[in-house]
């Protein structure tokens, strides 16, 4: 059961199953669920108390055993208060009805499991038809808890139960406690003693909406009054208790009060923040209420409330639209003044004044580069808000495009790649709107410098032999993508390649040249663009690496075979595909023994004479040591004969000697990576005639076959034979 469904039992019970006694009904002023029919709850405790005395005042009573322990008997328990602000005798009275049988007893606090903690007293035994009452002490403001307990297990019952001297009612105060003699007012009575149901008079005149929130409070609303002055307030109990408290409420005529309206701020911008204050002239106690300002007859955002030190009710707004505005409050009084409407103000807004900006996203740039402007219109203070409408941009004095509208920040950009070279003047006009002035930004310079260029150089062979014509490629780039125009030079290192000065480039940027010139070695091929209108000059550089051209080297000598001690010239000619002059040194070899070194003549030949070759066949080649732009190379062998034996070719007059034949030689031939040989050997080898020699007059003739000398006819045969070949030399 809820406390004000307690309280109104309380009073049934009170006025109905007690015959509404006054002596008792007097006595009833307990905080808690007075009687009414109660009926035992579920919850149980831990036995019963043992038989005891019943609870009186005065000297504490002990608390009595507990009989049957273990066993669950069920309760209800209610929580009472002493409110008389000093100790008190309290009694509780307890009547079972019908053929119920209960137990009651008192406790500050109850604990179910051990119900002898904070006893106060109790019946003392059973309480059957009729009322029965115990009595405790209980100090000042303490509460205190009753508990009915069934007398058998399981029994159940029902019952009614209150408690007597826990103090009077009484009102306190009532806040606020003046109001207009008309009423209306809305207060609150302050008190003790208070039951649901109670009344509220002023001057004995009934309150109307009155609301019971708890013993000590009620809320109602003041009845119109019959004349200023002070009233009584008085609560009226449904068990018929009452309190007063004289004087408690003043009724006053309302006084008249005015309104004055003002702005810290006339005329203002748009988005300026303007206070309007509407002051309420008083000449009484401090007043309250609220204010509702107007703008142009529509309510402006919501009442403001009125400061009850000044009297000033203000309100600070920046959303006022371009224009004249007329402002209105209205004070809507409180209970000591009457309701006021303030004087109209007019109040001007004007358009807020601006400021335009430029921005380059690069300064200085280069030609055919993208560069972005962006400009921002602001709104200037003390005007705020965020500028709207359309921003056109020029270039040395021309549109750049159409014009373009700011956006949600007061931003627009605009951008080009076509900025010719050199400061160029940027300028960005707003256009302003209704809100916001026109403006006008001052001049950003844009430099814009030539574009950086970068050269490239490529070529045809990189590493190539001496003579070989190599083709070098120069292309020539911008860092904007663009395509260069104008000339180029390729150099060697410092030197201009001939006929490769100031070449134009094409449409793609490039230009070539050829050449065959260039030296053995490595070269660094420097390409030098002179840049054009719109582009920096740039170089550019490529290493070339050219190698040595091949050569062959042939031998020949003057005679072979050869006699012991006979001179033999070998010539060395050395040969190339490639033109050009030949010269350097030929190392010539007898296997691996130096015979000498000679150097080539203007016939890129080279000679060496020896006729120190001992009998045998000598291996002889010929070495080209290479030079300037030439490679080196080996002849092809050359078996050199040095024989005893004469020579078929050789006369063998009588008067003569043994002359070898001079126009017998032979030669070998070698090319740098390949070799080839031709050695002389004589044609007519293995018959040729025994060798002659001077000797005063007479000759010693030696056979094919040995020493010693030959006979007559061996002698004819040999006459025969030379007289034969010369015949054939002749005949030639």
């Amino acid at each position: 059961m809820n406390f004000k469904k307690w309280l109104v039992v309380c009073a049934v019970f009170l006025m109905t199953a007690l015959g509404a006694s006054s002596a008792w009904a007097q006595a009833f002023q307990c905080n808690g669920p007075p009687g009414g029919n109660n009926a035992i709850g579920a919850d149980t405790q831990d036995g019963h108390l043992a038989a005891g005395p019943t609870g009186t005042c005065g000297a504490p009573n002990a608390a009595p055993g507990i009989d049957d322990a273990g066993t669950a008997y069920a309760y209800k328990k209610f929580t009472f208060r002493n409110r008389t602000g000093a100790d008190a005798c309290v009694t509780v009275n307890v009547a079972p009805n019908a053929q119920s049988k209960v137990t009651a007893a008192a406790y500050s606090t109850f604990d179910p499991a051990n119900i002898t903690s904070g006893y106060l007293g109790d019946l003392g035994g059973v309480a059957g038809n009729g009322l029965q009452s115990f009595s405790f002490d209980v100090t000042a403001n303490a509460a205190f808890d009753v508990v009915i307990t069934e007398a058998t297990a399981g029994g159940g019952g029902t019952f009614v139960v209150n408690v007597t001297n826990c103090g009077t009612t009484l009102v306190t105060s009532v806040t606020p406690s003046f109001g207009p003699t008309a009423g209306g007012t809305t207060v609150s009575v302050n008190g003790s003693g208070f039951f649901p149901g109670a009344t509220v008079s002023f001057g004995g005149i009934a309150a109307t909406n009155v609301v019971f929130f708890d013993e000590f409070t009620i809320t109602a609303t003041t009845p119109a009054g019959a004349a200023a002055g002070a009233v009584d307030v008085t609560v009226l109990n449904t068990n018929g208790t009452t309190a007063t408290l004289a004087g408690g409420f003043t009724y006053y005529d309302p006084i008249t009060s005015s309104v004055t309206l003002s702005a810290d701020v006339d005329p203002s911008v748009y988005g300026q923040m303007v206070t309007f204050t509407a002051h309420v002239d008083i000449s009484g106690p401090p007043p309250s209420g609220t204010v509702q300002f107007k703008v142009d007859g529509v309510d402006f955002q919501g009442p403001v409330a009125v400061d009850g030190v000044t009297g000033d009710a203000m309100l600070a707004t920046a959303d006022l639209d371009v224009g004249n505005h007329s402002i209105d409050a209205n004070y809507t009084g409180d209970t000591i003044y009457s309701a006021a409407a303030s004087n109209t103000l007019s109040h001007d807004v004007n358009p807020a004044d601006t400021t335009t900006t430029i921005s380059s996203s690069s300064s200085p740039s280069v030609f055919g580069q993208n560069v972005v402007f962006t400009v921002h219109v602001a709104a200037n203070a003390p005007g705020g808000g965020t500028p709207t409408g359309d921003v056109t941009l020029s270039v040395d004095g021309t549109q750049l495009g159409a014009a373009k509208a700011l956006d949600g920040s007061g931003n627009v950009t605009f951008e080009t790649s076509m900025l010719a070279i050199g400061d160029r003047a940027i300028d960005a006009s707003y256009a302003g709107v209704t809100r916001y002035n026109s403006s006008n930004a001052a001049t950003l310079t844009q430099t814009v410098t030539k574009d950086g260029t970068t050269v490239t150089v490529a070529s045809s062979q990189p590493t190539a032999t001496f003579g070989t014509t190599v083709t070098f490629t120069a292309t020539v780039a911008n860092t904007q993508g663009g395509t260069p125009t104008g000339t180029v030079t390729f150099k060697d290192g410092s030197t201009p390649i001939t006929n490769c000065s100031d070449k134009t480039l094409d449409n793609m940027g490039k230009a070539t040249c050829s050449t065959a010139a260039l030296t053995v070695g490595s070269h660094t091929i420097n390409v030098d663009y002179g840049g054009d209108a719109d582009n920096n000059t740039a170089s550019g550089a490529k290493t070339q690496v050219i190698t040595s051209a091949a050569t062959t080297t042939t031998l020949a000598s003057s005679v072979n075979p050869s006699t012991p001690g006979q001179s033999v010239t070998f010539t060395a000619t050395v040969a190339s595909t490639v033109s050009g002059t030949i010269s350097g040194n030929v190392t010539f070899k007898d296997g691996t023994t130096t015979l000498g070194t000679q150097a080539l003549d203007s016939m890129k030949k080279a000679t060496l004479a020896t006729t120190t070759l001992a009998v045998g066949t000598h291996p002889i080649t010929a070495v080209y040591a290479g030079a300037g732009d030439f490679a080196t190379s080996t002849s092809a062998t050359l078996n050199q004969v040095v024989s005893t034996t004469p020579d078929a070719g050789v006369d063998a007059g009588p008067d003569s000697g043994t002359t070898p034949d001079s126009g017998t030689s032979s030669s070998s031939s070698s090319s740098s990576g390949s070799t080839t040989s031709s050695s002389g050997a004589p044609a007519d080898a293995g018959v040729t005639p025994p060798a002659s020699e001077d000797t005063g007059g007479g000759c010693d003739c030696r056979a094919a076959g040995g020493d010693g000398y030959g006979s007559v006819a061996a002698a004819l045969g040999v006459l025969a034979f030379v007289a034969s070949r010369r015949r054939r030399r002749d005949a030639k």
